[in-house]
């Protein structure tokens, strides 16, 4: 069926980012649709819609109208999927985000069509291959938009095959809406068995309290030595965010608990090889109680920003914190198997759920697949 569809480049089937001379008649204190980037999901879905006035939204915005497609333009909103098509906006009218595109489709196509052609892989490649500008700011070219070839059956056949997309990805977004809901459930169970490790309804065991200055030493970590920013050596480097490298330096020998400073505050790592925590963390050392029964109790813990700058976590707030612990090792070792029992079921269910969320996502690209090769229907 598909080998009988005559292609059409995007710019000979839809206008591409219409001009704003079809509102300058308008009263400018019509009330029109604003949509921000944020506005607009992952998904293809319009989350939310602000009315602004003609007036204020006139210059320097995109404008489009109901059933035009918009797409994302900028990196990363391009690449993580941001498009959708515009519907119920106010007066009919819409402007947005600079950063959008606009397709308008003509008579030889619909907008769902249109929607569904640029969600493809092959588009999305193309496009992501030709963008242009630096790093951070790298656009979509108009042009890219333009020379796209779409394959354009029939009108009906179009609407018939884009319905049964539709359909297929309705019943597709239920399941994945089901597998996030659990996990989403998984996580408030992970942290309600760290809560219940901490009030002692885990293991029988009379339970203590000091301060973490009390039991470890907090040190800050140190920027790597310039001979060696450059190598690519097997030792990990840790930042706020988990390991961001590796290198040949070593500054911590032994197990080490490692908390981010800046920036992602409060990300907490064990590490029980040598490393080289770098200036945006602390790490601990001289720790006295079970490293593993401390790891679980900091992260169970909520830390707070405490500067009105960079998100940051000061050495001495880091320092009052209250641990909670059994005297006994045996007793800490104990917790520590006990929560991580719990979690070994944990990670098995969010493993089989991670699995099922990639094969839904793989089955989508299927279905666009198979529809634009004439196969989604007879």
């Amino acid at each position: 069926m598909a080998e009988k569809w005559k292609k059409y480049r995007l710019s000979k089937v839809c206008i591409i980012n219409p001009g704003k001379k079809e509102v300058s008649d308008i009263h400018e204190e019509t009330e029109v649709s604003f949509l921000p980037m944020t506005a607009v999901s992952a998904q293809g879905y319009i989350i939310s819609k602000e009315i602004r006035k003609l007036r204020q939204v006139k210059k320097g915005y995109t404008y489009f109208h109901n059933q035009d497609v918009l797409i994302a333009k900028i990196t990363p909103c391009f690449e993580n999927g941001k498009r959708a098509i515009a519907r119920d906006l106010k007066n009919n009218i819409g402007f947005g985000s600079t950063e959008f595109h606009v397709l308008r489709p003509l008579e030889k196509v619909i907008s769902k069509w249109v929607f569904y052609a640029i969600s493809k892989d092959d588009f999305k490649n193309i496009a992501k291959s030709q963008m242009t500008g630096t790093a951070g700011q790298k656009r979509v070219p108009k042009r890219v938009l333009e020379e796209y070839q779409i394959p354009v059956p029939e009108i009906g056949l179009q609407r018939k095959i884009s319905e049964a997309i539709e359909t297929q990805f309705t019943r597709l977004d239920a399941s994945v809406k089901a597998l996030k809901s659990v996990k989403r459930k998984l996580d408030l169970y992970r942290k309600s068995v760290l809560k219940s490790a901490f009030e002692g309804k885990l293991v029988d065991a009379k339970y203590h309290k000091a301060l973490i200055v009390d039991m470890v030493k907090v040190v800050y970590g140190k920027g790597l030595p310039k001979r060696e920013r450059k190598s690519c050596g097997t030792i990990p480097v840790y930042g706020s965010g988990g390991v961001v490298g590796f290198h040949d330096a070593s500054l911590i020998e032994c197990p080490s608990i490692i908390i981010a400073r800046k920036g992602s505050i409060g990300n907490v790592f064990l590490t029980k090889k040598k490393s080289w925590p770098i200036d945006t963390v602390y790490y601990l050392k001289d720790i006295s109680i079970d490293i593993e029964y401390l790891y679980y109790f900091l992260i169970s813990q909520n830390f707070k920003n405490t500067s009105t700058a960079v998100p940051s976590l000061r050495r001495e707030d880091l320092e009052r914190i209250c641990v909670i612990y059994p005297k006994e090792i045996d007793n800490q070792k104990q917790i520590v198997s006990e929560i991580e029992s719990r979690f070994s079921v944990i990670d098995k269910v969010e493993k089989t759920i991670d699995n099922a969320l990639i094969k839904a996502e793989k089955l989508r690209k299927s279905i666009l697949k198979s529809a634009f090769e004439g196969n989604l229907v007879r």
